[in-house]
């Protein structure tokens, strides 16, 4: 039982860096993307490893499932919360700062221009 709780106590720590490094990242990042990443980063993986800790800490059969059940909701909910703020953050046409690869043209204001002005044409037909 000793290791048991060494290992929970590893994870939570572990975890607990985790949202240290990612609050770090929403200080230091410079646009709404880099910051997304953190944000994603620090709600499913640092939340997962505390839940996961905790579950080491109280060994049991119903304790597992429920920290199962929750890690999968939580790296679920976390990319698809991240995915859809990034999304509105591109449909409202914000710029990146120093982008190294833009596949999408977000650096050039008056591509993302061109390209709203094209849909608001195709939904108006």
């Amino acid at each position: 039982m000793q290791v048991m709780n060494i290992i929970g106590d590893i994870l939570i720590v572990v975890g607990a860096l985790n949202f240290a490094i990612c609050a770090l990242g929403l200080v230091a990042f410079y646009d709404v993307y880099a910051r997304i990443s953190a944000v994603g980063t620090a709600s499913g993986f640092g939340v997962s490893f505390v839940v996961l800790g905790i579950w080491f800490k109280d060994p049991s059969l119903w304790s597992f499932f429920i920290a199962l059940f929750a890690v999968v909701v939580l790296l679920g909910t976390s990319a698809m919360g991240s995915l859809l703020i990034a999304r509105s953050a591109v449909l409202r046409g914000t710029q990146m700062v120093a982008p190294i690869d833009d596949d999408i043209n977000l650096e050039k204001p008056e591509v993302f221009e061109a390209r709203k002005q094209e849909q608001e044409e195709s939904e108006k037909a």
